[in-house]
């Protein structure tokens, strides 16, 4: 018996310092962990049985994560060559033999009348009986590299403390622009063009940049204007909402884009790294411009705006944009902080 377990000792030994082959790691990763496609047949991976952690199977961030994984359990380091193979494995059992489909969205979803939305690694619930904190929430949400963890929310916030970061004086257009500020983080039904326009200096992008920030946040604060279809469905593919920036015109082409996103009516753009696969992007996505001039000609896209227009804001109540300041009012809002502090600060510098 005593000869029996040094064996089995000996064995175990020798087994954890064993190189191991891409076949043993491909079939060691497919147990251990879930593979499944999207609704656009994208490969995932998630090493956990939630939505906390997930990869792109064919991304730099998978590939790095397999090279930590297998050198801190193995003590090798895995070559070009093995990452490629083992990546075009799992890929396979992704698509045909994995966990299945599971629809991915961005940031916000709706699934059985239960709204989720992404905070990072946790989400929030939202039911007909209020919301809370779910530390590992389904699988969900699809991680792309512009995003930032949103701040934990409190339930003592109050949405009406936005009010002093945006120049209306209107009651009504203040009603309007709260209206959008809420809808945009419902993914599920079509929301119209929030535009906001007046001359220099009317405070038109800073507002903007804090609605962003609260619903959709992200460490590119707005969108380049996308210039063909292909382009607008990879923006779209990855952000909430999105956010066009002191804008001059826009050409036919890109106002049917912008009315396609709003309607959820679909784009084919190519696959990447192919010649002949399509891939088929259908999603809506509220979207905000700003402009100094009424920029928008076509009257569909008329049809689908809300033109708030604001008033130039005097010289001795402007001060220099405090990005840093900005977004310490913005965590204290989510906090349910009191902004009672920041309010000189608010109604000049948030104004610009």
């Amino acid at each position: 018996m005593m000869l029996e377990k040094d064996a089995k000792t000996k064995n175990s030994k020798t087994n954890k310092n064993q190189t191991p082959t891409t076949d043993h790691l491909v079939k060691e990763l497919v147990q251990q962990n879930i593979l499944f496609h999207d609704q656009y047949d994208e490969p995932w991976f998630s090493p956990y049985d939630n939505g906390s952690e997930l990869y792109r199977i064919r991304s730099k961030k998978f590939k790095s994560w397999l090279g930590a994984y297998v050198y801190g359990k193995y003590n090798f380091a895995l070559k070009n060559n093995q990452i490629k193979d083992i990546s075009e494995a799992l890929s396979g059992v992704a698509l045909y033999s994995g966990a299945g489909e599971r629809k991915l969205e961005v940031r916000s979803c709706l699934v059985n009348n239960v709204l989720w939305y992404d905070l990072g690694s946790s989400a929030v619930r939202v039911d007909e009986n209020g919301w809370e904190i779910i530390e590992k929430p389904p699988i969900l949400f699809k991680p792309c590299d512009h995003q930032e963890k949103q701040i934990i929310p409190n339930k003592n916030g109050d949405i009406q403390a936005l009010r002093q970061f945006i120049n209306i004086s209107s009651d009504e257009d203040w009603a309007l622009f709260l209206v959008f500020a809420i809808s945009a983080f419902i993914p599920t039904f079509p929301q119209p063009v929030l535009v906001l326009t007046g001359s220099q200096r009317a405070g038109k992008t800073t507002p903007m940049k804090m609605l962003k920030k609260l619903v959709d946040p992200s460490r590119l604060p707005s969108n380049g204007t996308p210039s063909n279809q292909e382009e607008a469905s990879r923006v779209a593919d990855k952000h909430l909402l999105l956010f066009f920036d002191n804008l001059s015109s826009l050409t036919h082409k890109v106002s049917d884009m912008l009315c396609k996103l709003v309607t959820e009516d679909g784009f084919s753009r190519r696959t990447k790294y192919t010649d002949d696969d399509e891939t088929i992007f259908v999603s809506k996505r509220a979207i905000m411009m700003n402009g100094i001039n009424s920029f928008i000609a076509r009257a569909d896209l008329l049809d689908r705006t809300i033109i708030l227009e604001l008033e130039r804001i005097p010289d001795k109540k402007r001060l220099p944009e405090d990005r840093a300041k900005l977004n310490e009012i913005h965590d204290k809002m989510l906090r349910g902080e009191d902004l009672t502090s920041d309010e000189e600060f608010t109604l000049s510098c948030g104004l610009c």
